[in-house]
């Protein structure tokens, strides 16, 4: 694959800010990862829409690198231990090249990282998600999953559609699309990470990452999900919100106002991510979540999502 180490970590050692690296814990990263060989991480997409790619792919804010302590000795320390060795999207290699380049690096003692996008169709064999052709026969995204997630040292749920089925699994789901956790089964609980979002915020992908390879232990809720990128309490809740006291407006494109009448799902018991507390790519110093872009939080980080009415105006008194 033809995608330099230099540029992924470009992305992903900004979130040193979000962990909070400081100069006083370089030393035990470094320690920890003199002692790894190189992590291959494989990224497959499943059924979904490639927004959380779209979205990691945002995390290239150069303010928040330059501002951010000891974010260039972390660059210098990770930049030969992360290698990103497939990815549908982004590499140059396609078909039974990118196939077979999938499965060298994913042979042996398992030691890379799975990450999965979207959800993962398992109706008619799982053949409406081919990710390509092994031995050729069509390698469905089902089993391909099952094959590297069984493998896998950890393994990465990213988004909503791969952590809890989403979009890709609602309404009547003929394709009967299946979480992560679903397809793999309860003996492989352990070792997922749930990151919920349609899409996910770049910096939860970034961070994630990051303390894995550092080997670092996450502590997670019962879904799987990471406790400092989803707290135990509502994403904003009377207490958190950050539109709390402001007018209360029916209209979408309002910055700054409260979307409570409109059906906002910022209370709603599952939407716990930390999104709105956090910048979106470039150039939007004050863009933080839904809010920013004057429009209300429609809960994709819930189970739930998505919900039958997104958009609920409330009848006047």
């Amino acid at each position: 694959m033809n995608m330099k180490r230099r540029d992924f970590i470009k992305w992903v050692t900004a979130s040193a800010a979000v962990l909070g690296i400081g100069s006083w814990e370089l030393a035990r990263i470094k320690e920890v990862l003199a002692s790894m060989n190189t992590t291959p991480i494989v990224w497959l997409q499943a059924a979904g829409c490639s927004g959380c790619t779209i979205s990691f792919l945002n995390m290239v804010d150069d303010t928040i690198n330059q501002s951010a302590n000891g974010v260039s000795k972390v660059d210098q320390i990770l930049i030969n231990q992360i290698e990103l060795d497939y990815h549908q999207d982004l590499m140059v290699a396609s078909g039974n090249e990118a196939i077979q380049r999938l499965l060298d690096k994913t042979t042996g003692d398992g030691n890379f990282i799975l990450i999965v996008e979207g959800a993962i169709p398992t109706a008619a064999n799982g053949m409406y998600c081919v990710i390509g052709e092994r031995n050729g026969q069509p390698w469905t995204a089902q089993q391909a999953v099952i094959d590297l997630g069984t493998k896998a040292k950890h393994i990465i749920a990213v988004g909503t559609c791969a952590s809890s089925r989403g979009v890709s699994g609602a309404g009547t789901n003929m394709t009967q699309a299946r979480s992560v956790e679903e397809v793999l089964g309860s003996s492989h609980v352990n070792k997922i990470y749930n990151l919920p979002g349609c899409p996910v915020h770049p910096y939860i992908i970034g961070e994630t990452i990051v303390k894995l390879l550092a080997g670092d232990a996450i502590t997670r809720d019962t879904k799987r999900r990471p406790l400092g990128s989803y707290n135990a309490k509502k994403h904003h809740d009377d207490s958190n919100c950050p539109l709390k006291g402001r007018s209360k407006t029916k209209k979408l494109g309002v910055c700054g106002n409260c979307f409570d009448e409109m059906g906002c799902k910022g209370k709603h018991d599952e939407t716990k991510m930390s999104c709105y507390t956090r910048r979106w790519g470039t150039n939007w110093s004050n863009k933080r979540g839904c809010f920013g872009t004057g429009n209300m939080c429609i809960g994709c980080s819930s189970t739930a999502f998505p919900f039958a009415q997104i958009y609920q105006t409330k009848v006047d008194d």
